[in-house]
C-alpha cells in the first residue's frame, strides 16, 4: 500500500523559549534576518495599514548579513505577525498565517493539517530561526510516532571550532532521541564569517561520524 509522505515539514515552539539557543539574542538575530529577507509577505504601518517595506528592519542592500540588521525593537506578535518600531512608529509583517496565534506550530496542528490534506507521514526539518533544539523535534516524533519523523540539527558554524561537542550532539540526537537523519545548511556558516566549504579537512571527523551512524543527510 502506497502512502503520501511530506518530506519537508516543520513544527516549532513559541519564541519565548529562544529556540534552544544559549544566548536569546542570537536566536532573535536569526529570526529577524529570516523574517526580513525570506518571507515575502505584506508589510504595513500598524496605525493605519498603509503598505510599507522592511527597510526599517534591515538594510536591503545587505541581505543575509547579520551586520545589515537594524535595531528596531523586533518582536513577534499575535496571529503570525512580526513587529518592529522605527522612530516611534510601529510596523507589522504577516510572516505566518493568521491562525498561528502564538507564533508556534505544534505537532498536533501539523497532524491535523496532514489529515485534512491526506498526508500519511511527514519529516520535520530544522532551521535556526525556528530553533536548534533536537529535543523539541524528538518530542514531536514521540507524540505521533506513526505520523512524524524528524531530522537532527547541529549548528554548522560550530563544527569547525567545537568538533567534539558537535559530534556528541549528533550522536545524542540519533542514538538517544531517535531522530532519522541530519539536516545540514552550509550557507549558515557565511553568517558567522566562515567559508561554506563543508568538505575541508576540519569537517572530516564530523562526516566520519555521520558515515559511522549510517544516516541520510
Amino acid at each position: 500500500m502506497s502512502i503520501i509522505y511530506d518530506g519537508h515539514a516543520y513544527c516549532f515552539p513559541d519564541p519565548s523559549a529562544h529556540g534552544g539557543f544559549d544566548d536569546p539574542a542570537e536566536f532573535h538575530r536569526h529570526l529577524q534576518l529570516f523574517m526580513a529577507h525570506a518571507r515575502k509577505q505584506p508589510v504595513w504601518r500598524k496605525r493605519d495599514r498603509t503598505p510599507s517595506g522592511i527597510s526599517g528592519l534591515a538594510d536591503v542592500s545587505r541581505p543575509w548579513d547579520f551586520e545589515g540588521l537594524k535595531e528596531a525593537q523586533f518582536r513577534t506578535g499575535p496571529h503570525g505577525l512580526v513587529e518592529w518600531t522605527v522612530e516611534g512608529e510601529d510596523y507589522v509583517k504577516q510572516a505566518l498565517p493568521p491562525w498561528t496565534v502564538d507564533f508556534s506550530y505544534p505537532p498536533d496542528s501539523l497532524v491535523a493539517d496532514m489529515d485534512y490534506a491526506g498526508v500519511d507521514r511527514a519529516l520535520l526539518h530544522r532551521t535556526p530561526y525556528m530553533g536548534v533544539s533536537n529535543d523539541y523535534i524528538a518530542d514531536c516524533t514521540r507524540r505521533f510516532p506513526e505520523r512524524i519523523q524528524g531530522l537532527a540539527y547541529v549548528e554548522e558554524w560550530l563544527i569547525r571550532s567545537a568538533p567534539d561537542a558537535s559530534i556528541q550532539k549528533l550522536e545524542r540526537a540519533i542514538n538517544d532521541l531517535g531522530l532519522s537523519g541530519l539536516q545540514f545548511l552550509p550557507f549558515h556558516m557565511k553568517l558567522y564569517g566562515q567559508t561554506d566549504d563543508w568538505a575541508d579537512s576540519e569537517f572530516h571527523p564530523f562526516w566520519d561520524e555521520v558515515a559511522r551512524l549510517d544516516i541520510p543527510v
